[in-house]
């Protein structure tokens, strides 16, 4: 007679570890969603294995030693193959409903119960094999009070490696659409279940499987499912990453879902003219009632976001009209309240949204006007992001173009200078204007690179072909006013310098009249430090509305540049044609260079050197030039 004891403990210790998980997620309400509803059915179903398992194992060795020991059997036999069964039955379950959590999460099959009720089949069929055994003893029996393996438990075995199999191959496969750490874990459990039953079938008589898997789904309890991280304080909706992990999971698998954006309102502007506390107590409001809608999800995308997702285009009318219905009215207490006027985007996935990024310019878009939209905004977003990322292709492959455009200079009656200008000619969407690509890199930040780039395509320019324009007096460079705030922005362009044999006085930047009148210290700041090292600094759109002559007699600017505008109203307004002559005559009273931007024709430039300009930029002498183009021309 075998001498095999069971030990036991390792499976106390999984019981009361998923009981504990179990209570956790009870208490924090976690079992709304599928997902969760799935996972304590896990805790659930590895509790009551342990449980069986623990009072088998006990029957068990006492009745091994009962046998050793010679003395009568009181082990009551029906009682060891009911909890043995019940054993077998429960743990069993386990691996299918495992399977079902992890295709939850994926989200792959458009018709859901009929997926589930035909890969439940081979569960089913050794559920039953469990049931009839007392009759059959296909998967297990007690030969003279020996417990016995039958020919079916292979069977059981083979099945619930199958699901574990699958499970593990789907998360691995469906990495990329699972949300940030739930992979992870997921594979972590499967690694560390197949790792329990791999050391139980060495020793057999040590029940570690249980153990193993109640660790992995104590930790994946206070990980993936604890809600606290996945849903806004405020207003317990869950937050942007959740709408972006269902809105992934419908383009990845081509899910038909009708999703709307409302954006409430500026948020920004609303905490600073109302108050944070009032707004925050609005948003609790608008929390609770999103919480009481049933057709639909909704999510807190932060800053007045609030993302929803229908299935079909029937239920989200409906519920649109409710919605619609509610915002007529203000949110918040009688005294300090709220009546926010939602603008309303409607889209179709993925039919209207090809990208994860797609949305979330979306989301992150600012708040515009009320009102309801659909594919003008999205053309419009869509765009941005297509052009955004022609930008970061050109920073990466150091693609980007530098034309320039001549200056000619009156007192020395040649071209004397150029300015650098910045052009985009992408692979994918050929030429961008920079009228359309400078505002959306200062609003990305992607300026910050893109300026570097420049610069340093200027001075390697200089330096290829430094006998052509050794007779130029400079190049100018711009700065926009996101460089301008940059606190390193000297340092980074000090450091570029040091790689290249050009002055810098060769140099001189160009700043806009907007970015200086924006933060004047911060501008002043940075000009200090490039003039203290010998850069120079023209000013640039002169007169276009921010002009005030007074900040002017402190400012250190070599040349300021009028803006196009301007010459353009002197040619059919005498009063503007005589301010423009008052005004290159003040600017050169106080020791300035005057430049006149847009030149183009013969009488303008006439005009503007019977006022004495000093220098003139525009299409009248050159457009703006590739290199090899400009070196013809100034050739």
């Amino acid at each position: 007679m075998s001498e095999l004891r069971y030990i036991y403990q390792y499976e106390v210790v999984a019981v009361i570890l998923s009981i504990i998980s179990a209570l956790v997620l009870l208490s924090r309400k976690n079992l709304k969603r599928r997902k969760n509803k799935l996972f304590f059915v896990i805790l659930i179903l590895t509790a009551l294995s342990g449980i069986f398992d623990v009072i088998a194992d006990i029957l068990i060795n006492t009745l091994e030693k009962e046998i050793s020991s010679g003395a009568p059997i009181t082990i009551n036999m029906q009682l060891l193959y009911f909890v043995q069964g019940g054993f077998l039955f429960v743990h069993n379950i386990t691996p299918f409903v495992w399977f079902a959590y992890i295709n939850t999460m994926v989200y792959k099959y458009k018709n859901r119960k009929l997926f589930f009720a035909i890969t439940s089949i081979p569960c089913l069929a050794v559920l039953l094999m469990i049931l009839t055994n007392p009759f059959t003893n296909l998967v297990y029996y007690f030969d003279n009070y020996v417990y016995t393996h039958g020919k079916g438990m292979f069977l059981l075995y083979a099945i619930a490696a199958i699901y574990i199999i699958v499970s593990l191959i789907q998360t691995i496969k469906y990495w990329s659409i699972l949300p940030k750490g739930h992979a992870g874990f997921v594979l972590a459990f499967s690694l560390v279940t197949i790792l329990g039953i791999v050391l139980q079938s060495i020793i057999s008589n040590l029940l570690i499987e249980l153990f193993f898997e109640s660790i992995s789904l104590f930790f994946m309890t206070f990980t993936i499912e604890t809600e606290i991280q996945t849903r806004n304080p405020i207003t317990k909706l869950y937050n942007q990453p959740s709408f972006m992990y269902e809105t992934k999971r419908s383009i990845f698998h081509h899910t038909e879902r009708e999703a709307v954006l409302l954006k409430l309102a500026d948020i920004g502007h609303l905490n600073s003219t109302m108050g944070v506390d009032v707004v925050t107590r609005a948003m609790s409001e608008v929390g609770a009632f999103f919480m009481k809608l049933e057709n639909g999800r909704f999510f807190d995308c932060d800053n007045g976001n609030i993302g929803m997702l229908f299935d079909n285009k029937k239920i989200r009318d409906a519920t649109m009209e409710v919605i619609k219905d509610r915002f007529e009215k203000p949110f918040g207490d009688n005294k300090n309240h709220i009546l926010f006027s939602p603008s309303i985007i409607y889209l179709s996935m993925p039919k209207d949204i090809s990208s994860v990024e797609e949305m979330s310019m979306i989301v992150n878009a600012p708040y515009v006007r009320k009102g309801q939209y659909d594919k003008e905004v999205l053309s419009v977003l869509k765009r941005r992001l297509e052009v955004e990322e022609a930008i970061q292709r050109a920073i990466d492959n150091e693609s980007l173009w530098v034309y320039y455009q001549p200056i000619f200079s009156k007192s020395e009656n040649k071209i004397n200078s150029a300015e650098a200008l910045a052009r985009i000619i992408d692979d994918k969407l050929g030429f961008i204007s920079p009228a359309e690509f400078i505002p959306i890199a200062e609003k990305s930040g992607k300026i910050i690179q893109l300026g570097e780039l420049v610069f340093k395509k200027v001075l390697q320019f200089c330096v290829d072909n430094k006998d052509a324009v050794k007779d130029l007096e400079y190049i100018e460079v711009n700065l926009s006013a996101i460089q301008l705030f940059d606190p390193d922005l000297y340092d980074s362009f000090s450091n570029i310098m040091k790689e290249y044999d050009v002055p810098s006085s060769f140099i001189n930047f160009e700043i806009t009249e907007s970015a200086f009148i924006e933060n004047q210290d911060s501008v002043l700041s940075a000009m200090d430090k490039f003039q203290k090292d010998g850069f120079t600094f023209s000013l640039d759109d002169f007169g276009t509305g921010y002009s005030n002559f007074s900040y002017l007699y402190d400012m250190k600017f070599k040349i300021v540049k009028l803006d196009k505008s301007i010459l353009d109203k002197a040619d059919n307004n005498i009063d503007a044609d005589k301010t423009l002559g008052v005004m290159i005559s003040m600017l050169q009273g106080i020791h300035f260079k005057v430049l006149q931007e847009g030149v183009e024709s013969k009488e303008q430039e006439d005009k503007l050197f019977d006022y004495g300009i000093d220098y003139i930029q525009g299409y009248y002498h050159s457009k703006p030039l590739p290199e090899k183009d400009f070196l013809a021309f100034i050739k």
